[in-house]
């Protein structure tokens, strides 16, 4: 009996730390897992957000600002673009943005509505050079600010914010 004893303290005593040790391994796993998504999850909220911004600051630059806008018309080889004064620093900003939110945001949903508020941004400043800085349709400003809504909604669905 007192063999019996002696092997079976030392065994559940080894038991015990095997389990301890099984069971602080799978929790850590589990908190490095979590931790790697969450930063995911930021990664993605940050670029959406980051793209939002840019295309925002973009229209308040077009609408309330005094730049040279006029409209290239197109040429046998290529079709019409519009030049903004001081638009190439806006257009850096989205299209970083927009390529951030391409490769991190894990929906293609997201990917879509972004490369619609893109085309949408295009058009506005079209507008904006066929009517002049005033005179630019309410209808393609609550476009464009629809636009932004939509892609905002969407990240906030698909992200589950």
């Amino acid at each position: 009996m007192h063999v019996l004893l002696a092997v079976l303290g030392p065994t559940a005593a080894i038991v015990g730390v095997l389990v301890g040790g099984l069971i602080t391994s799978r929790a850590h796993t589990r908190a490095h897992a979590l931790s790697i998504a969450d930063k995911r999850l930021t990664e993605r909220r940050d670029a959406c957000i980051d793209f939002l911004a840019a295309v925002r600051t973009f229209r308040r630059y077009v609408m309330y600002s005094e730049p040279q806008v006029r409209g290239v018309g197109p040429t046998a080889d290529e079709k019409g673009s519009v030049g903004v004064e001081g638009r190439a620093e806006h257009d850096a900003r989205i299209d970083a943005a927009l390529s951030r939110v391409m490769v991190v945001a894990g929906s293609e949903v997201i990917v879509t509505a972004a490369m619609k508020l893109a085309r949408d941004t295009s058009d506005f400043v079209t507008a904006r050079a066929d009517q002049g800085r005033e005179k630019i349709p309410d209808a393609e400003v609550e476009r464009l600010r629809s636009a932004e809504q939509n892609f905002a909604t969407t990240v906030i669905k698909y992200l589950e914010l």
